[in-house]
């Protein structure tokens, strides 16, 4: 309902984010995903649009409305060849569906054959393509922009947010700032293996061996010769017919124990098929007879990675926690009564009632409505056994909110008692003293309606504080 509500105001953009979390908490929900990739694509965003065709073309691989959108979004992306794969798909689909679909079978193939006229597909184009779109379709081409102007504090910035988003199982995130590391600092080797992780983890096969291939290239065989080896296996069994790959391989093995090349076909084939219990059975025997060799040390290190990486990717929330990062989205699009519905939802879950309270407590706040905010505030306050953890947040998110209304004075109070109960508390320290700077400009003293302190003594019977301004709290 909300989505329809953006759309009948003409607020696509918002529109765009609601569906987009949509289809995040729900990647089967067909028609959120349709309807995001059609506003994608009439907005003139075709990599956005990618993103909910990979998980609906994964479902549905005939889906002829699917495959219609595809096309659109590869055609945009002026990658004739790739559109030109999916039409033969739709063509096939149409076949398969009999003579009530002869008008659009006959459709698509005329548009195929003016496609391929004009953009003849290259010998061995077709493999590619089709691993291009069971893969997930790159969105990015790791390298393609110019380099990026970034501070050493941007750069450690941007980890730290990538970081948080990989935590919360927003992985397309996450590699949107990876990426944007590497083009400011190519060799940073910590970014480089966090994004080989996600893109593995999101089955953005194709843009991992690109990226593979890339450090291949760059590696020094005598210092990084360990390392190459790892990736070189890597990279085949994410790409078995990568011809860069294939023909540095062979180097490698003119130099191999004749013996040992079978069992490595053998070791390779159970990595490629993910099964990991295989092979690590054919791989131990071989580590004991060659214990330092460099082939196989690198599909040793090659299956941990994979078995870490089966661990890696989060399941999409659920229950409360569902419900609460869809009003957390809510929230930050000024939707206060859509976010506090979801929260109430959310506190259904005793896991995170409170967080819940927190969040419709900021929403009234920053709706203007300083007496529900209050009232809310209260209830959170006599919340019995409340962690360092939770008080820290709540204290935080009020400064934050504080700020964001261009209340100055009230954040940089609240910041300051964050910073009272830990000071090195994420970045309170630092945005306490900005938010002291704008104060001081402004040459006035703002006074805060919800005093925490206040409400603290009062849950806990105490005669309430008779001061009006906001006070840092002191437990």
């Amino acid at each position: 309902a909300t989505a329809a509500e953006l759309q009948a105001q003409q607020r696509d953009e918002e529109r765009a984010r609601v569906l987009e979390r949509l289809c995040y908490l729900n990647p089967n929900d067909r028609d959120s995903g349709l309807s995001l990739t059609r506003l994608c694509l009439q907005r003139k965003e075709p990599a956005r649009a990618l993103v909910p065709l990979q998980a609906l073309y994964r479902g549905a691989q005939h889906d002829v409305e699917v495959l219609q959108l595809l096309v659109e979004s590869f055609l945009l992306l002026a990658q004739p060849h790739k559109a030109a794969k999916v039409l033969r798909q739709l063509v096939a689909a149409h076949a398969a569906a009999g003579p009530a679909h002869l008008v659009e079978r006959q459709a698509a193939e005329a548009r195929l054959t003016d496609l391929l006229a004009a953009h003849p597909l290259p010998v061995g184009a077709a493999a590619a393509v089709d691993s291009a779109i069971r893969q997930g379709m790159e969105q990015e081409t790791f390298g393609s922009s110019a380099a990026t102007t970034l501070s050493p504090n941007d750069v450690e910035r941007l980890l730290a947010e990538a970081e948080s988003f990989a935590r919360l199982g927003l992985l397309q995130n996450a590699i949107r700032l990876l990426r944007q590391v590497m083009q400011a600092q190519p060799q940073r080797l910590e970014a480089v293996d966090h994004l080989l992780r996600l893109l593995l983890a999101s089955e953005r096969t194709s843009e991992a061996a690109e990226l593979l291939w890339q450090r291949i290239a760059a590696a020094d065989p005598l210092t990084d010769g360990a390392r190459r080896q790892q990736d070189l296996t890597t990279l085949l069994t994410l790409s078995p017919d990568h011809p860069e790959a294939l023909a540095l391989r062979d180097q490698l093995l003119a130099a191999m124990p004749a013996a040992l090349v079978g069992e490595l076909a053998e070791v390779d084939f159970y990595l490629q098929q993910g099964l990991l219990s295989e092979a690590r059975e054919s791989l131990l025997p071989q580590l004991a007879t060659y214990p330092e060799h460099p082939e196989l040390m690198a599909r040793q290190r090659r299956l941990q990675d994979l078995l870490a990486t089966a661990e890696l990717a989060p399941a999409p929330p659920q229950g409360g926690e569902a419900h609460l990062q869809l009003g957390l989205a809510y929230k930050e699009m000024g939707l206060f009564d859509e976010a506090r519905r979801e929260a109430s939802e959310a506190a259904s879950d005793p896991a995170w009632t409170y967080s819940a309270g927190c969040l419709t407590g900021l929403c009234y706040l920053q709706a203007g409505d300083v007496a529900g905010a209050r009232s809310t505030f209260a209830a959170l306050c006599a919340a019995p056994q409340r962690s360092l953890d939770e008080r820290l947040a709540l204290r935080y998110d009020l400064a934050c909110a504080y700020e964001g209304m261009a209340r100055p004075a009230d954040a940089a109070a609240f910041f300051a008692s964050c910073c009272a109960l830990l000071p090195d508390y994420r970045d309170a320290a630092e945005r306490l003293a900005q938010a002291q700077q704008r104060a001081a400009a402004e040459a006035q003293q703002a006074t805060g309606e919800i005093d925490l302190a206040a409400l603290e003594a009062g849950a806990a019977g105490a005669p309430a504080p008779g001061a009006a301004a906001v006070t840092p709290p002191q437990n």
